[in-house]
């Protein structure tokens, strides 16, 4: 299971010695993409978060050498386009679940240690009914036409 990172901030160490704080994963790209255009490339990058259970997780990404590429319109609508949202996050867009329950499903389902789904969780708990289930998925992916 993937833990959701729900706070990030860090520090942007350059070869030129300068440093750059941020507060979002945006953020960080955009104080790297600013400073390449400058002539400044990143050393090091020290990375802070918090996922949805309070777990703290350190990053430290060192270079030795350092790309940036600009994506062409059609390679960025081709990864937008192939990116999967979770039934969760969907669910509540929809207005369905709240952020707290999906918050205890996953709890729920950490504790069991099952390979029972998200969704069957959900349906368990009372939060949302299988039909819901089903009839977001569906639009999800297309099957069925979005309201």
């Amino acid at each position: 299971m993937e833990n959701i990172i729900n706070f990030i901030e860090g520090e942007i160490v350059f070869y030129n010695k300068q440093n750059k704080k941020f507060k979002s994963l945006e953020q960080l790209i955009k104080i790297i993409s600013d400073e390449y255009e400058k002539g400044a490339t990143p050393e090091l990058i020290r990375l802070k978060g918090i996922d949805e259970f309070g777990k703290f997780y350190k990053l430290f990404l060192d270079f030795n050498s350092f790309t940036i590429q600009e994506l062409s319109q059609e390679e960025h609508k081709i990864i937008s386009s192939n990116r999967q949202k979770y039934l969760g996050d969907i669910l509540i867009e929809a207005g369905i679940i709240t952020k707290n329950q999906l918050r205890q499903a996953l709890q729920e389902q950490i504790k069991s240690n099952s390979k029972e789904k998200i969704g069957e969780i959900l349906i368990k708990l009372g939060y949302c009914s299988a039909e819901q289930i089903i009839k977001t998925l569906s639009k999800q992916f297309g099957i069925i036409k979005k309201d």
